[in-house]
């Protein structure tokens, strides 16, 4: 991964970051090593218009066979995507961000969870792009 590349999944995480911050509250999920935010469903319509602004690929069951293989990979590592489920991406070329997007099954909350992947990205680099996504969430 160039350093462009990695100023680019940086400035669109703090662009995410800074546009949600008023209707959401985040967190870092030691768990999946993830950015992670949780709110009422009635807040769906602004925070999902925020996450497709500033990600602007949309990855829905019915047409994730269909998603390139860097994407293909994310979404067998969250398990598939079932009815509800969606995975936002930036451009999925090389590295990028990602927000998998997990509505509860009581309807009233959602999950939202948000890192990078890609198949050109050294351990360190990893490091250092998580470490980054985690510095605005602590």
């Amino acid at each position: 991964m160039s350093e462009q590349q990695s100023e680019k999944i940086k400035k669109i995480w703090c662009e995410l970051f800074t546009a949600s911050k008023e209707t959401v509250s985040w967190q870092w999920d030691d768990r999946f090593e993830m950015a992670l935010a949780q709110f009422d469903a009635d807040k769906a319509a602004a925070v999902k218009n925020t996450i497709q602004n500033q990600l602007g690929f949309t990855w829905e069951p019915a047409e994730a066979n269909l998603s390139p293989g860097p994407v293909q990979e994310v979404i067998d590592i969250l398990g598939g995507l079932k009815p509800g489920q969606v995975l936002f991406t930036s451009d999925p070329a090389n590295v990028f961000l990602l927000c998998a997007w997990w509505p509860w099954n009581n309807g009233k909350r959602i999950s939202i969870r948000v890192a990078c992947h890609g198949r050109e990205i050294t351990e360190d680099q990893d490091r250092e792009l998580s470490g980054h996504i985690r510095s605005l969430v602590a």
